[in-house]
């Protein structure tokens, strides 16, 4: 019996997902150039616009690796840089394969840290993020944590020799290129190096990479003898989009709201969480009727939020519908809108923003708010001052961005350090751990924290001790970053975190307060290791509600 070809799995999935049944021709070149692999040291960059269904690929990769093709490896692993976007994708995985149907899945699972979901990267197809990924390959896997916490070695050979036998797909790769984090785009660029050098295959898709970046992938590669197969960005089958840019005063913000929302829907994108939340309140005060999204929301409560204002064969905002939101809808969230406005950001991120303006063909207009000195907050103001320029001058587009910023803003002495970890045989976890203890991550210039509402925990007690029910704990939490719990344990004083009874059925709930405000008082940013190191799942928060989520 012939082995399933990638590029005939791809027109298979194509049908049964939906569409016109024909596959992406940006896709089909991908399948056939991954067809054609034969184990040579070959990266595949998939440049493709937004709302082109590059994700179909990792699905495509699943089914066919399922029907015998393992030739190139015996699993998928695919790389997202946010957990939302994973936990979307493990459900769209679930909903193709099995009928939403979980208990069937056993060989389909969502890692993130030490959670249960694919603890080894071992399944079939494993939907992780970056920072789970890189820990795993680089000898730290977060599932043996508690292990070096005690002074023991991790059983790191085990991950790793799952994701050597892997294809690997790094999804959204443009947002690993962040100017408020160093340290993402180097364990990136090392990780490309560390499997290309080993024949590991690879799939990079973005949607917005300046051939600035590309050629820095490109040049990295070739120094291990690698090279960069780049597909797209053109193809017949991209719809026509004509978005007609303008900028605005903050002034003129509501008057413009006012007039767009007569003919269409309107998306309008925020730089901070505080700053979406105030123009929903603004709106709702003037008897507007509008959605907040942004990344403080729970998984679950996003979702829901998102299918009450999105309609229609091409996932189209309702007429008349106000989505506001923060940098959270940029990546691997479909939707499309008729007018867009956006507060002034980097080129990328309004580029981003500006696909979901008439996503799937059309006419439509998008605008950038002139800066203020809140967004200097967030982004650089070189940056917010060319995002605006180009905006201004018609000219939002990746061949016009200077990523010169981005070159120079990275950490050459951790890529040195993940090549040395990775090289040499004499280098073990204990080693990479000290690394961590005082880093606290290879990836993340900010450690990020799994925290659930309150509400969403049905907890009660018995024989002493609180025991907690999660339904399913990574659709009901969300993530604060290290300032946010720091802020939050000034106005509480408690802090409750969630692990699993010894039968994993339950959660324990115990009162960390005392253990997180200590690490707080040292100065050590490394809340999340602790977390692994206790096997602790969540931290449970006050303070949420569903229409406004944590606003802090």
């Amino acid at each position: 019996m012939p082995v399933m070809k990638f590029k005939d799995a791809l027109g298979y999935l194509s049908k049964k997902i939906g569409g016109n049944g024909k596959p992406r021709e940006l896709l089909v070149k991908a399948m056939e150039a991954l067809d054609n692999y034969n184990n040579k040291k070959e990266v595949i960059f998939l440049n493709a616009p937004t709302g082109y269904g590059k994700t179909t690929l990792s699905l495509a990769i699943y089914y066919a690796i399922k029907n015998g093709n393992k030739h190139l490896g015996s699993r998928i692993i695919h790389v997202l840089p946010l957990r939302s976007i994973g936990d979307q994708l493990y459900k769209k995985a679930i909903n193709t394969f099995y009928k939403n149907n979980c208990n069937k899945a056993v060989d389909i699972g969502l890692q993130h840290q030490n959670s249960p979901g694919s603890p080894m990267m071992s399944k079939t197809l494993t939907i992780t993020t970056l920072d789970t990924f890189v820990m795993s390959l680089y000898k730290v896997p977060p599932y043996e944590m508690g292990k070096l916490k005690w002074g023991y070695n991790a059983h790191f050979d085990v991950s790793r020799g799952f994701i050597y036998t892997s294809i690997v797909v790094f999804d959204e790769a443009h947002l690993y290129f962040n100017e408020n984090n160093k340290k993402v785009a180097s364990s990136f660029i090392q990780t490309l190096k560390s499997l290309a050098n080993i024949n590991v295959p690879i799939i990079i898709t973005t949607a917005t990479m300046p051939d600035s970046i590309i050629n820095l992938i490109r040049e990295k590669l070739s120094v291990i003898g690698a090279s960069l197969n780049v597909i797209g960005p053109s193809a017949s089958d991209i719809p026509k989009r004509e978005i007609q840019v303008k900028t605005i005063n903050k002034e003129d913000l509501m008057e413009t709201i006012g007039k767009l929302i007569e003919n269409g829907s309107l998306f309008i994108a925020a730089n901070t969480v505080k700053q979406a939340y105030d123009i929903y309140k603004a709106l709702k005060g003037k008897g507007y009727s509008s959605t907040l999204i942004h990344s403080r929301f729970s998984e679950e409560d996003r979702i829901e939020k998102l299918s009450n204002v999105i309609g229609g064969t091409n996932n189209e905002l309702d007429k008349g519908t106000i989505l506001v939101s923060t940098q959270v809808i940029e990546a691997g969230v479909d939707f499309s809108a008729d007018f867009g406005i956006s507060f002034s950001a980097p080129p990328e991120n309004l580029i981003q923003r500006m696909g979901r303006i008439k996503r799937y063909g059309g006419k439509g207009e998008f605008y950038v708010v002139e800066p203020t000195d809140s967004d200097y907050k967030i982004y650089s103001k070189e940056l917010v001052e060319l995002g605006y320029s180009l905006a201004q001058s018609n000219a939002l587009d990746q061949k016009n961005i200077n990523h010169n910023y981005y070159l120079r803003n990275r950490d050459l002495c951790l890529e040195m350090l993940l090549y040395n970890f990775d090289s040499n045989p004499f280098i073990g976890s204990k080693d990479v751990w000290e690394y961590i203890k005082n880093n606290c991550s290879l990836v993340r210039e900010k450690d990020m924290v799994r925290v659930t509402p309150y509400g969403y925990a049905m907890c009660n007690k018995r024989n002493g001790e609180i025991v907690c029910k999660v339904n399913d704990i990574n659709r009901l939490s969300f993530s604060m970053d290290y300032y946010l719990i720091k802020n939050y344990l000034m106005k509480k004083n408690k802090l409750y975190g969630l692990k699993f009874d010894a039968n994993r059925k339950e959660y324990l709930a115990k009162d960390y307060y005392k253990e997180v405000k200590e690490i707080i008082a040292k100065n050590n940013q490394c809340i999340s290791i602790f977390m692994m190191q206790e096997d602790i799942d969540s931290f449970l928060i006050e303070d949420y509600n569903k229409e406004v989520g944590y606003i802090g």
